[in-house]
């Protein structure tokens, strides 16, 4: 079974501190646990994080702080040549697809099914009542990580 992009997410009780920067150009929000170096070169600010790096010029920053929540919610990378969308906040998983069937599955770590739902256009389904433990949400053909 070819899971496509893997992205992931986690919900815990845990609280998340995050790096914040805020700018002319929108908002960032880091982890600080995937955070593997900030560097300031001339007029620049580098962050390098365990996806990638990212570069602030100093003269579109506005703000920078640190933040803490509860859990991790996100909004995940939208597959545009299908328009799938994928959310989860406060424990919910939403996706939206116009016009489209919705295939969600849910997958232990280990690879066995926990649950398989269906819909059209639209799929709210709580993540909250899953046992403690590490999942593969697949959505469509998009794979998420998923840590409770």
């Amino acid at each position: 079974m070819a899971l496509g992009v893997l992205s992931t997410a986690a919900y815990a009780q845990d609280n998340v501190t995050r790096f914040n920067v805020a700018g002319e150009t929108g908002n960032s929000q880091f982890d600080i646990t995937k955070i593997e170096s900030i560097k300031f070169e001339g007029e620049k600010m580098i962050v390098t994080h365990s996806m990638g790096t990212d570069e602030f010029n100093f003269a579109d920053v506005n703000k920078m702080f640190f933040d803490t929540v509860s859990g991790i919610e996100g909004v995940y990378d939208s597959d545009a040549e299908e328009g799938l969308h994928v959310s989860i906040k406060d424990g919910m998983l939403t996706a939206t697809m116009p016009e489209n069937d919705i295939d969600f599955r849910v997958f232990t770590f280990d690879g066995q099914l926990v649950d398989n739902v269906k819909a059209n256009s639209e799929l709210t389904y709580s993540l909250a009542e899953l046992p403690s433990g590490t999942y593969i949400l697949l959505v469509n053909k998009k794979a998420i990580k998923f840590i409770r």
